[in-house]
């Protein structure tokens, strides 16, 4: 089964994160895949320690996104749980 989540949405998906072969891709609006990151790069994202650039060139700063656009931390916690035992 593929875990995925929506990072960010605004009247569709802006970024989703689907973890395969123990990394996290990252998808834009676009269904472009941005970025590849280990747990520690994705967690590193999430906190805004790391950005990410969409296919557009827009920068990605997670924490900085308006709160109803992001996932709750509630969804993020449940999807890293999954996906570190469940692959």
């Amino acid at each position: 089964m593929e875990r995925k989540i929506e990072l960010l949405n605004s009247e569709g998906p802006i970024l989703v994160a689907k973890r395969k072969f123990g990394s996290y891709l990252i998808y834009d609006r676009h269904h472009h895949n941005i970025g590849i990151r280990t747990h520690q790069q994705f967690k590193d994202f999430l906190s805004g320690k790391d950005t990410l650039f969409d296919s557009d060139g827009k920068e990605w700063n997670f924490p900085l996104q308006p709160e109803g656009m992001r996932a709750s931390q509630t969804e993020i916690n449940l999807f890293l749980q999954e996906t570190n035992y469940n692959e």
